[in-house]
Parts: C-alpha cells; structure tokens; sequence
C-alpha cells in the first residue's frame, strides 16, 4: 500500500457523518441560546467548567448564563435524539484508534544517497541506519 492510499483511509476514518455533523449544529445552536458570547457573538469557551480558568487552546467549557435547567434539558434531549449517531461516531471513533496501532504494510523507497542535501554524519547515520537511504 503506498502512504498517500494509507493517509486517504485515516481521513476517511476521521471524517464525521452528516448526521454527526448535524447533531454538532444543533448543539452549537443551542449553546448560543444559553451560553456567554463574545461581541462578534461567538461562544466563549473556558479551561474550567461554569467559566473558570483561562482558555488557551480552541475547545474548552462554555459557561451556561441563561435558563441553566432549560439548557440542561435541551441538551439531554438532543442527545437522546441523536443517540444512535452519538454510539455510531464513538465506535467509529475506537476503530480508528486501533486502526493506528496496527501494522500497516507500506511501501517506502529509498533516497538515493547522492539526492541528500549535505547533512551532518549523526543525522545521516539515523537515516542509513532506518534504511531511509540507499548507500
């Protein structure tokens, strides 16, 4: 199997179905019907549930300041509707992970050693070593 074939499986693997992608949708939805927004209207998210804790990275806990008991209800409905995709994306999920432990079968050439940018001798004996290069 060449690399380029084995890639384009993983992100096949990876990529959510419509019905998740819909149930994402909603979700968003409702969370900026009850979540804190930004001026641009964007929900905020933080490091810490109910808006605790400096976000630093693009995924956090949103912080529910509007009807917290209707949001909470909301939610557990949309779930329940969704179940099925939920289980199905969560399976989907777990062959993936197991998909990148297993062995794959790739074809890799070789450099031809005089196609080598000059390297020092440390990095060059790790690729001669892994049989990255033809000598």
């Amino acid at each position: 199997m060449k690399l380029d074939q084995y890639i384009k499986g993983l992100d096949e693997l990876r990529k959510p179905s419509e019905k998740y992608d819909a149930f994402l949708a909603e979700k968003r939805e409702l969370l900026s019907r009850h979540a804190e927004l930004d001026e641009a209207g964007s929900i905020i998210l933080y490091a810490g549930q109910n808006g605790t804790g400096e976000r630093k990275y693009d995924y956090g806990f949103p912080n529910i300041i509007k009807d917290q008991e209707e949001f909470e209800e909301a939610a557990a409905e949309l779930e329940k509707k969704y179940k099925k995709v939920l289980e199905a994306e969560q399976k989907k999920q777990l062959d993936f992970e197991k998909t990148l432990e297993d062995e794959a079968d790739i074809e890799l050439k070789q450099i031809p050693f005089d196609a080598l940018p000059e390297l020092d001798y440390d990095y060059l004996k790790i690729f001669v070593d892994c049989g990255v290069v033809e000598v």
